[in-house]
C-alpha cells in the first residue's frame, strides 16, 4: 500500500494491484476531512477527486490544483461549507456508477450551500 497523510493522525492507505471493491484503508478519524497536496487557492478552480492518486495524477499531469475525498461514498460535508462561495468546483469523479452518485451528492450539496 502507499499511505497519504491527512493530518497528524490521519492517514489513508491505497492498496496498489488490487482491482477488487475497498481498496483503500484509513488509519485515524477520516469524517469530513480531504487530502490535499497545499493550500488551496480560490482563484483557480479546485479539482474534487475520489482517489489520492487521481488528484496527484491531475496535479502532475495537467497542473491543476486538486483534492481527494477519499472514496465516491465519502461526503466531506465540512469541506464543502469551508468553501468561499465564489469557489469553482470540478467534480472529477470515476465514471461508473459510484462516482455518478458521488456526482449528484455532491452537487446537491454545493447547491444548498
Amino acid at each position: 500500500s502507499v499511505g497519504f497523510r491527512l493530518d497528524k493522525d490521519t492517514i489513508n492507505h491505497r492498496l496498489i494491484d488490487y482491482s477488487g471493491k475497498d481498496k483503500t484503508r484509513t488509519f485515524g478519524e477520516y469524517s469530513g476531512k480531504i487530502w490535499k497536496k497545499q493550500k488551496l487557492s480560490f482563484k483557480q478552480p479546485i479539482y474534487i477527486t475520489e482517489a489520492v492518486l487521481d488528484s496527484l495524477s491531475l496535479i502532475q499531469g495537467a497542473g491543476v490544483q486538486s483534492v481527494s475525498c477519499l472514496s465516491s461514498v465519502h461526503i466531506p460535508k465540512e469541506f464543502y461549507q469551508s468553501l468561499p462561495e465564489h469557489a469553482q468546483i470540478v467534480l472529477a469523479f470515476d465514471n461508473d456508477r459510484a462516482g455518478g452518485g458521488s456526482n449528484i451528492k455532491t452537487s446537491e450539496l454545493l447547491n444548498r450551500a
